[in-house]
């Protein structure tokens, strides 16, 4: 009776892994992503839903960003292109609002990056502290979308930002 019990108890145990097994590989090809795939790639090229439920997800380049040094009230900000093809950005070179970095609106501080970046080069912009306001913004288009990437909580030692990204 008792090494019946045994079985059917370890019986169960077997069933239960093989079944959390069976949800990790079925939840890893629903999203595309295991749960060790933190790599720059997926960082580097997220991914926005579109609004349109039925259609199938799009992948935007947003731009990569870095601290490189802060002098005073001004930051330079490190600013690289990962997408393949060469593009031209623009940045408010004074710090803004949430709502205004993210929505790319009420921006009285525009600036054309006069450098054309190729795949995989970078530049460095300086981007002015402003009061209360406390985001950097800066954005492309790419076929028809603005891609805005903004960030607050920046951070000289250690160079940290907290970093977003959104596609209007």
């Amino acid at each position: 009776m008792k090494i019946q019990k045994l079985k059917k108890s370890s019986f169960l145990c077997l069933l239960a892994c093989v079944l959390a097994f069976a949800a990790f590989f079925v939840g890893t090809a629903i999203t595309g992503k295991s749960a060790s795939a933190h790599n720059g790639e997926f960082e580097s090229m997220p991914s926005v839903e579109t609004e349109n439920p039925v259609q199938t997800r799009a992948t935007y380049y947003f731009l990569d960003i870095s601290i490189v040094s802060k002098s005073g009230i001004k930051w330079t900000i490190k600013v690289e292109n990962n997408h393949t093809s060469n593009i031209t950005f623009v940045y408010n070179s004074k710090m803004c609002f949430q709502g205004d970095a993210r929505d790319w609106k009420n921006l009285s501080h525009v600036v054309v990056c006069p450098t054309e970046l190729t795949p995989g080069s970078s530049v460095n912009v300086e981007i002015q502290e402003n009061v209360f306001a406390a985001y950097i913004t800066l954005s492309w288009l790419d076929q028809g979308k603005r891609l805005v990437t903004y960030a607050n909580n920046l951070k000289s030692g250690p160079k940290t930002m907290s970093v977003y990204n959104h596609a209007i």
